[in-house]
């Protein structure tokens, strides 16, 4: 499935950059512009499936942009979202008359962008998407009928994984995922094949996998799996005073 297209201000800013990185771990295509005017054409060249913009961040204009991208017929349908620092109503106000689907206070919660980006991308298309869920490339256990194998993983998600199986087990059928968390401890957690993509002999198909939906009937472990999921997406990070940035990836 190709990756949906997020533009977002300049990424020399710490803030936008921490941004960018969270959205890139949920597997969307990141990228940015550098200006208020730069980002219609940008926009124009990228055709993005959302836009943010923000306000008192990175010192950009942001009404000017709002502005340019709502008066131009080839980007005028494209969702926009703007976070600010700013947290006057009259800001909001003007952002939301101007055409921002949103107007959000910084800092984000991985919860209140999840449900921003559900609303914008997701919703419009009639597609739920309730659980966070973050790139996870790796090799967890699945066991199938008492025999357990290796496979790779692409994404994980509070109530689910997605593995690739050159085979995949038939949809319905049970299994155990066990899946590595830190300090060398594992989780397990009973799961059924949702849904699986067949060995696709098409030139550029996607490669065989399947879907698998826990189904673990242990509250704590759904817990953990919830807790460990937003911990990947929260970038352990050390700003310090002149600004500069270490984050653990």
């Amino acid at each position: 499935m190709k990756k949906k297209v997020i533009l977002v201000p300049d990424e020399s800013n710490v803030y936008i950059l921490l941004i960018s990185i969270q959205l890139r771990k949920m597997g969307f295509d990141v990228r940015s512009f550098v200006s208020e005017k730069d980002v219609l054409a940008r926009a124009a060249e990228t055709r993005p499936d959302l836009i943010f913009l923000d306000s008192g961040i990175t010192g950009m204009d942001c009404a000017r942009a709002l502005k340019a991208l709502k008066q131009n017929e080839s980007t005028a349908a494209l969702p926009v979202v703007v976070i600010s620092s700013d947290p006057s109503e009259e800001g909001r106000e003007e952002c939301l008359a101007l055409g921002a689907e949103t107007h959000i206070m910084m800092p984000v919660s991985i919860r209140e962008m999840h449900e921003i980006l559900e609303r914008c991308l997701y919703f419009p298309i009639g597609y739920h998407r309730d659980c966070l869920r973050v790139c996870f490339a790796g090799r967890v256990m699945v066991t199938h009928e008492g025999i357990g194998e290796w496979l790779y993983s692409e994404t994980l998600s509070e109530r689910g994984i997605y593995v690739r199986k050159k085979y995949p087990y038939p949809v319905g059928d049970e299994v155990v995922v066990s899946v590595p968390l830190i300090e060398e401890k594992s989780i397990s957690l009973k799961g059924i094949v949702k849904y699986i993509n067949k060995d696709a002999s098409a030139e550029g198909a996607e490669p065989s996998g399947m879907a698998i939906e826990f189904v673990d009937n242990n509250v704590d472990n759904l817990i953990v799996m919830s807790n460990y999921v937003e911990g990947l997406l929260l970038i352990p990070t050390i700003v310090n005073m002149q600004g500069s940035l270490s984050c653990g990836l």
